[in-house]
């Protein structure tokens, strides 16, 4: 099992805290990676897991967002859920102190891609994609030796019954994707998600890596969007992609 990406685990965090009020640090990492198995594996405990845990907290902590009271025992502090604008801040934190190998890597493997691209920082920046179903926006950004890419897919229905069709498919999803992972962020949307080993990376590989990842957006956003709707008619969008790219 991957160890998820410190984005990943903001909200699972914040719910496990809000749901078992008092929970200390040491009882996190055995709630959370059991939230992220898959296929039936047993969770993984890791050292790498661990200091994304104690990461994540440390700036739920920094941002008011939970207390830490007698014997380090957590509580929620806010009845909302964490921001994106937050998941963003954390997910350029890195979970760690500043890594410098990673400043400044991100530009020129884009650059060298041929990517056109917007720099926030000198390692995040946001490409923008115009594909046949429809635009795609993607965060890209170096931490802690990953590439990190993240794309909004939808906004969730607000319909118990679609909401929880939608979450199946997602879960359904991630059991079977090897690299892309589906999420549900804020309570209300969707986006995907991807890491890949900076070590690895050259202008060649990184436009196959952006590329598969688009890919597997386009491929999955048909069946998404029909499932969130709660049109079955919307099977003909799906249907029309598919012919599209068997053509």
């Amino acid at each position: 099992m991957s160890v998820p990406s410190v984005v990943s685990l903001l909200i699972p965090i914040v719910k496990a805290i809000a749901s078992s009020p008092g929970a200390t640090l040491s009882e996190l990492n055995c709630i959370i990676p059991k939230l992220f198995v898959a296929d039936g594996s047993p969770p993984e405990e890791t050292p790498e897991f661990r200091r994304r845990i104690a990461a994540v907290v440390k700036h739920l902590l920094r941002e008011g967002y939970i207390e830490s009271g007698e014997g380090g025992a957590l509580r929620v502090t806010e009845e909302a859920l964490p921001s994106e604008a937050s998941a963003t801040a954390l997910s350029t934190e890195g979970g760690a102190p500043a890594n410098t190998a990673d400043r400044g890597t991100l530009a020129p493997l884009l650059s060298e891609a041929g990517f056109r691209f917007h720099s926030v920082k000198p390692d995040m920046a946001t490409l923008e994609f115009h594909n046949k179903l429809r635009p795609w926006t993607v965060m890209a950004w170096a931490n802690d030796g990953w590439l990190c890419l993240r794309s909004f897919i939808m906004a969730v229905p607000e319909l118990p019954a679609l909401r929880m069709r939608l979450q199946e498919k997602l879960l359904e999803l991630n059991t079977h994707l090897y690299m892309t992972k589906y999420s549900v962020a804020e309570k209300n949307a969707v986006y995907a998600e991807l890491e890949y080993r900076l070590e690895h990376l050259n202008g060649e590989n990184i436009n196959q890596i952006i590329g598969s990842f688009l890919c597997g957006l386009d491929a999955q956003y048909a069946t998404l969007f029909r499932i969130a709707a709660g049109d079955e008619s919307l099977a003909e969008l799906e249907q029309a992609y598919k012919r599209d790219e068997a053509a």
